[in-house]
């Protein structure tokens, strides 16, 4: 099955009280609590999905509604939030990934780009042993592949293009040797990103040339 394990945290008491707080905070907090409360609803829908719990009728309906706020995040007007609220619903939710990888892949923003060639790279590499028996998988798998291979021809960022490459190395490995991925093995940040704002470039100063001293006249 293919997954991505975020973070390890402990869980808290969710009900409908806490759920408007983080919604609130969601969709008109800071920037910073934005994220945080994002990061920590990612945390607790990891929780309600562990295998080993078997969630009640409510436990569903806390779990879907948490999954359509993550979804309605994507869509916040402050980049960095949108964008974490992206990776989050990659994370969480197979039916949006493919959806998630193509939307980030189209932006102009380098750093949107490589987080989708990021989550690129993880499906076409850790799904390739479900890709075999399991259509939907497969379908997925073909598609990070493609997006992949249409950014190594077309790409003109020279940093995104060194990062594909690298990408399509890691891709080619895992299909010569195509193994299930373990359960829980995606590994990924564990904090939300800065706001996308490019680092300040300090210009390398022209050195000074030393000027030659003159030969002396001869009297």
């Amino acid at each position: 099955m293919f997954s991505f394990h975020i973070n390890e945290r402990t869980g808290f008491a969710v009900n409908p009280n806490t759920i408007k707080a983080m919604v609130d905070q969601i969709s008109s907090g800071t920037p910073v609590e934005r994220l945080r409360n994002l990061d920590l609803m990612g945390a607790e829908i990891e929780l309600l999905r562990d295998p080993k719990r078997e969630l009640d009728e409510r436990g569903k309906v806390i779990l879907t509604t948490m999954m359509e706020i993550l979804n309605k995040s994507t869509d916040d007007q402050i980049p960095s939030v949108s964008t974490w609220g992206m990776f989050l619903t990659a994370y969480h939710n197979s039916n949006k990934r493919i959806d998630v990888m193509n939307r980030l892949a189209s932006d102009p923003d380098p750093a949107r780009k490589l987080l989708s060639f990021y989550i690129a790279e993880r499906m076409a590499s850790q799904l390739v042993g479900e890709a075999a028996n399991n259509p939907e998988v497969a379908k997925q798998a073909q598609e990070a592949k493609r997006l992949l291979k249409k950014a190594a021809d077309e790409e003109k960022d020279e940093m995104v293009k060194l990062f594909v490459s690298g990408a399509m190395e890691l891709v080619t490995r895992a299909n010569a040797a195509p193994t299930t991925m373990p359960s829980g093995g995606l590994p990924g940040p564990t904090t939300a990103p800065s706001p996308l704002i490019p680092p300040a470039i300090t210009p390398t100063p022209t050195p000074t040339p030393t000027p030659t001293p003159e030969t002396p006249k001869q009297p």
